[in-house]
Order: C-alpha cells, then sequence, then structure tokens
C-alpha cells in the first residue's frame, strides 16, 4: 500500500474532527466563532475525499487520474454535504427535532449559510485530492530513479 500515510492521516483528522466538534458544542466555539463552521466543513470535505480516494485505490484496479479522480473528490463530498444541509434545515421544520436535535437545529443559519458550507466542504476535497495528486507525483518520481 502505497499510501499508507493517508489512512494515518484520515484516523487523526477524523479523531480531531470528533474531540473539536465535542468542544465546539460544549464551550459553544459554534457561536463564538464565525471561522469555526467553515473550519469543521472544510475538514470533514477533506476527511471525506480522503476516505473515498483510499476505497476507491482499495477496491479498485484502475488508476485516479483525469475525471475519475475529480469524480471521486467531489461526489461523495457533494452527497454528504447536502445531505447534512438538509438535516440541519429539516430538524428547524419538525417538532419532535426541535426537542431531540435544538442543538443541530440551531446551527442552520438559512441558504446562504448552506451554500457556504457547501463551499468550505468542496474546497476541503479539492485539497485532499490535490495533496493526493502531489503525493502521487513524487511517488512516481521516486519510482522513476
Amino acid at each position: 500500500m502505497k499510501f499508507k500515510g493517508f489512512f494515518v492521516l484520515s484516523i487523526v483528522l477524523a479523531l480531531i474532527i470528533v474531540l473539536l466538534d465535542f468542544f465546539a458544542f460544549k464551550y459553544f466555539w459554534y457561536w463564538r466563532f464565525y471561522w469555526f463552521d467553515k473550519t469543521m466543513h472544510f475538514l470533514a470535505g477533506f476527511l471525506i475525499t480522503l476516505t473515498a480516494i483510499q476505497l476507491c485505490s482499495f477496491f479498485s484496479k484502475k488508476p485516479l487520474t483525469g475525471w475519475r479522480l475529480i469524480f471521486l473528490s467531489l461526489l461523495p463530498t457533494l452527497a454528504v454535504g447536502i445531505f447534512w444541509e438538509f438535516f440541519e434545515f429539516t430538524t428547524l421544520r419538525f417538532y419532535f427535532s426541535e426537542v431531540v436535535l435544538k442543538d443541530v437545529g440551531m446551527l442552520y443559519g438559512g441558504w446562504r449559510d448552506a451554500l457556504r458550507d457547501i463551499f468550505f466542504d468542496v474546497f476541503g476535497s479539492l485539497t485532499a485530492s490535490s495533496l493526493f495528486i502531489a503525493n502521487l507525483l513524487i511517488w512516481k518520481k521516486i519510482k522513476a530513479v
């Protein structure tokens, strides 16, 4: 496995996201710091893309290049990001969710906030795929030497 560093990075990043989210709700960071929600969306998009690339590399024999890599990077991130924004939106619309999921419902800030969140998801996704491409090029250069 030539990219086992991505696996370690994914595990560490998932733990960091969980810890940051825990402390963010405990200490109201989402409400205190305007930029914190965007940072979390960036990290989530980064993690989703790393996971998708690893799964595809593990299960597929075809190389990840060109449009295939772009599709694999963006589609899962957009799917999860849009699902999450829809989830935030619907928590405000149903009575039971306002009681049970009050904290999540408080996060929904309208369609502009949803578009900004999806933008940061995609930005994190493109950053992760760029990191993958850079490492792939370095790996090929080292292998050629």
